[in-house]
């Protein structure tokens, strides 16, 4: 592939990184505006059925049912799985976040998803590491998590949260699951050796849409849901189009086309601008130690992909 081709997929990578660091803040933004299932459906299941659309064009239909059948069904019940999982703990996360603190927390919580990758890496394909760095980035993240989660709390308020099981509890565990389900996603998919599983995106999106719908039917809310937020509502419009339709479809052209070492690098300044863009559209002041928190999550990040040989 020509330099300039390169340039381009990375620079799509590269655009990758700023819709998704944008997802937090947009999506409880929609979230404000429909609620949280709602939102969580109209943004994954539209997204999925706007991915097919470009999929399908720019594909053709022969490669695109190709690439779709050239995936085994354990690809969807070993991977694919842990995807959705993701998509539905970050939504709920975000869904019971009220305060400013819990918004920030939930976000960073999230965020442990690049160091929890190395982390489970070693385990999953008996990777080599370089303890001298392996090590320190686990104490790093966990360091960084703590300060969040004392900046809206006192140590005794944090025990009483975990005792009572209550909102915020289960955001803090929510969002925690779903950065596990990402670093189980991510480690798994190695195993399919697949450029081309960009193809399975569609339906992961609906199938996490539809996981949503059957939450509101299983509340009986489903005569909230309606289309026309779908041609009225500019954040749901950016939020089905940029984090979860473009964000996957760049970074597909970024790891198999561009620099997939500059791109992957720069994906683990995600925090820093989504917490910027939190803070920014709630209007949520961020105090300086919830700033320490975010390097120190970014520098575990960094320190566990130079800590694991595959």
């Amino acid at each position: 592939m020509s330099g300039s081709k390169t340039q381009l997929a990375s620079f799509a990578g590269i655009l990758a990184i700023i819709v998704w660091s944008s997802n937090v803040a947009v999506s409880k933004t929609v979230m404000n505006e429909f609620g949280p299932f709602n939102a969580a459906f109209y943004i994954y299941f539209f997204s999925g059925i706007v991915n097919f659309i470009i999929l399908f064009i720019a594909l053709g239909k022969p490669k695109f049912l190709g690439y779709l059948k050239s995936l085994p069904p354990k690809y969807y019940f070993h991977t694919g799985i842990f995807f959705i999982f993701n998509n539905v703990f970050f939504y709920v996360a975000l869904g019971l976040a009220k305060s400013n603190e819990e918004l920030i927390i939930v976000t960073l919580l999230n965020y442990l998803w690049p160091v929890l990758i190395y982390i489970f890496r070693v385990p999953i394909y008996h990777s080599r590491i370089k303890p001298v760095l392996y090590f320190p980035a686990i104490i790093l993240a966990l360091a960084g998590i703590l300060i969040a989660l004392l900046q809206g709390y006192s140590g005794q308020q944090l025990i009483e949260i975990a005792a009572a099981l209550d909102d915020n509890f289960l955001a803090f565990l929510f969002a925690v699951m779903g950065a596990v389900s990402w670093a189980l996603y991510s480690n798994l998919i190695k195993k399919y050796k697949s450029s081309d599983d960009i193809a399975a995106m569609p339906l992961i999106f609906m199938l996490s849409g539809l996981a949503f719908f059957g939450i509101q039917v299983f509340r009986g809310d489903t005569q909230s849901l309606s289309l026309s937020p779908l041609l009225s509502s500019p954040s749901l419009i950016y939020s089905i189009l940029g984090p979860t339709c473009l964000g996957y479809l760049f970074w597909f052209l970024a790891m198999k086309y561009g620099n997939r070492n500059l791109v992957t690098s720069l994906s683990y300044l995600i925090p820093v601008g989504s917490v910027f863009l939190v803070s920014s559209i709630h209007s949520i002041p961020v105090r300086p130690m919830f700033w320490v928190s975010v390097a120190l999550l970014t520098g575990a990040a960094i320190m566990g992909m130079k800590s694991v040989k595959d």
